[in-house]
């Protein structure tokens, strides 16, 4: 288990503040993922065909949407709080011709390994994207931003607790 000077920057400092020491209990973080495009839900591709199919479809302006989910706990008081980020890609009409797939793998890329086939992250994916809606943290797993709310509406009910 990461302690909270492990996590660093604001989330630290609020998780600090939160949990001053081992009588005060623990905070349980837990998140997941689902990416979308149209009326689809993408999970991580079972082929590289797969993948050059989800590709194809990304050239036609409809965005890949991340919807991230996250639950903070705190133990023993039971106090939790939930919220969900989205985030949407926009990607270039040209991501239909270019080689992009073959890039990646060339380049050793996971790319079986990424719910959707693609990391907003690589300069190769970057150079297609037109515009994100939310934050690229988002689109990564995790918004900095949903967790450091959830911290903040924990730690107020907390001290709602006397």
């Amino acid at each position: 288990m990461a302690s909270s000077s492990s996590v660093g920057g604001k989330v630290g400092r609020i998780v600090d503040d939160i949990i001053l020491g081992p009588e005060d209990g623990f905070v349980i973080l837990t998140a997941d993922q689902v990416v979308t495009h149209g009326d689809r839900i993408l999970k991580k591709p079972s082929s590289i065909e797969e993948v050059r199919e989800f590709v194809m479809g990304y050239a036609d302006g409809t965005p890949v949407t991340t919807h991230g989910a996250c639950v903070i706990a705190h133990h023993p008081s039971g106090h939790r709080v939930h919220g969900i980020e989205t985030a949407s890609v926009y990607f270039d009409a040209s991501l239909a011709g270019c080689d992009l797939v073959d890039c990646l793998l060339g380049a050793g890329e996971p790319i079986l390994g990424c719910a959707g086939g693609l990391m907003i992250e690589h300069p190769y994916v970057r150079e297609h994207v037109v515009r994100i809606d939310g934050t690229e943290d988002s689109v990564m797993g995790l918004s900095k931003d949903l967790v450091e709310r959830l911290l903040l509406e924990l730690r107020e009910k907390l001290d709602g607790v006397e």
